[in-house]
Formats: structure tokens, C-alpha cells, sequence
């Protein structure tokens, strides 16, 4: 078994070799930039992409979640919490993931969880609220740092 698995990846990298071989002469002389370098007068090019650096053993929690109801809206109007079909959820367990809409009118926004409990999710005011949420709307929630832009120092020199 051990010999038929390593001609089966001897294979494979055969021919991804053969491939590689085949492809990036042709796509150079077709005036295709073959790298990285994106300024190319050709409109195009062919870049190499794999795994590299990525460390693929780490696992990174996910659910998908609906929304089953709606919260309470603030004395300002605003929205901040919402119940979700998920019945296993610890108190807390979901507090700083990553919230992303996947439908609705909020598709693509995306949210930190402040807390949860039971089925209720509130999220931090840091996004803004959650106006415009329906129930039946899907969403990722993802156990990963949020992505903030750095902040701006004010009085710096030149400002």
C-alpha cells in the first residue's frame, strides 16, 4: 500500500511539474507576465498559488447561525441583539467573534459579539448597530481576532 501511495504523489508531482513546464514558456511568449509583478502592459497575469505559510493544522471554530428573532430596539431606535437557532451555545462562548452577514439587507457587514446568552446574541457598539436585520438572515460566526484599522494619533506633526 505504502509503495502505491508514493508513485501515486511521485505521479502527481509529475505532473505538476510537466504542467508547470508546459504552461509558463507558453504564457511568457503569449505576453503574459509570469510572477508577481502586476504592471504589465498585457492586462494579465499568471501567478503560482499554494499553501505556503499557512499554518493548515490550527483549527479555526465556525458556525452558521439564522436569525430567529429580533431584539429589543434601544431608546435611539437601534438594534443590538437578536436570537439565533442555535440552542447549545455556553453564556459568553461566542463573546469577541467575528459576526458576518451572509444574506439579507446586511449581507457582507460584519460584527463583534459582545456576549451571548442562551440564544441571544448582542453585539459591541464598536460596528455599529444591527438596523436593517430580519429573521431568517444567515450569518458566519467565526472564533477570529477582528481586523481594526490602527488609530490615528492626534496632534502628530503635519496635522
Amino acid at each position: 500500500m505504502t509503495k502505491l501511495l508514493r508513485a501515486t504523489a511521485f505521479r502527481a508531482g509529475a505532473l505538476s511539474l510537466a504542467l508547470s513546464a508546459a504552461i509558463l514558456p507558453a504564457a511568457a511568449q503569449n505576453g503574459w507576465n509570469v510572477g508577481n509583478d502586476w504592471n504589465t502592459p498585457f492586462g494579465g497575469a499568471l501567478i503560482l498559488a499554494g499553501h505556503a505559510g499557512v499554518d493548515l493544522l490550527t483549527t479555526m471554530r465556525r458556525f452558521a447561525v439564522r436569525v430567529t428573532g429580533i431584539g429589543e430596539a434601544d431608546a435611539d431606535g437601534n438594534i443590538w441583539s437578536f436570537t439565533v437557532d442555535m440552542t447549545d451555545l455556553r453564556p459568553n462562548e461566542l463573546r469577541s467573534w467575528r459576526l458576518t452577514f451572509v444574506s439579507g439587507a446586511l449581507f457582507a457587514y460584519v460584527f463583534q459579539v459582545r456576549a451571548n446568552e442562551g440564544t441571544t446574541v448582542t453585539v459591541t457598539s464598536l460596528d455599529g448597530p444591527l438596523n436593517g436585520i430580519a429573521i431568517g438572515d444567515g450569518m458566519l460566526v467565526e472564533q477570529v481576532q477582528m481586523q481594526r484599522p490602527a488609530p490615528q494619533m492626534r496632534g502628530a506633526a503635519g496635522t
